[in-house]
């Protein structure tokens, strides 16, 4: 009978802590949504790219009108879909100087200044996937064209359904482009 009763606590106790990581989760997609409504990953990419390539929590609450909780918010957000990644100071140990950093900071930024304000064509998203050996992401297109995510999502998605592109999704959940036309690859 205790077996039972201990049976029926544990039920309990992961029905109550489903729900709290339920809402927990549901509260954090919330607060995520709300900050992209307020500052677009294009622009913290832009925030980025005049500062080097670099940006952080401060950094974003200083150009925007982002807390310190709202700017690192962002970070992470970005941090999570690839766009950015953590550059390890190790001068630091105490780890207070957190550095991030656009994927393709050690590029030349200037280089895609003309597609500003310009519409994206079928030849530059395949220029830009064959540059990449093939494979593209919504991500990396979005830094190489300076073009927002939802835009490089859009070409990617046009292109593919025109079956220029093939989709594969990683072990992670990265949604990835393959040129169908393997002989571009060779010129």
């Amino acid at each position: 009978m205790s077996m039972i009763i201990t049976l029926i606590a544990v039920i309990l106790g992961l029905g109550v802590a489903g729900s709290v990581i339920f809402f927990a989760i549901k509260s954090h997609l919330e607060k995520t949504k709300k900050i992209s409504a307020m500052v677009s990953d294009k622009e913290v990419i832009e925030i980025a790219r005049q500062n080097g390539g670099e940006i952080s929590a401060v950094l974003l609450c200083e150009k925007t009108d982002l807390s310190l909780d709202e700017a690192q918010t962002k970070i992470n957000s970005l941090l999570m879909s690839g766009i950015i990644h953590q550059k390890w100071d190790w001068s630091d140990w105490s780890g207070s100087k957190h550095r991030y950093v656009l994927k393709d900071a050690t590029k030349n930024y200037n280089s895609i200044e003309g597609k500003k304000g310009k519409a994206i064509t079928d030849a530059d998203v395949i220029s830009v996937a064959v540059q990449s050996k093939g494979k593209i992401t919504p991500a990396a297109l979005c830094l190489k064209l300076n073009i927002s995510i939802d835009e490089a999502k859009k070409k990617l998605d046009e292109l593919y359904k025109k079956e220029i592109f093939e989709i594969d999704v990683t072990e992670t959940g990265t949604i990835t482009y393959y040129l169908s036309d393997k002989d571009l690859l060779n010129t």
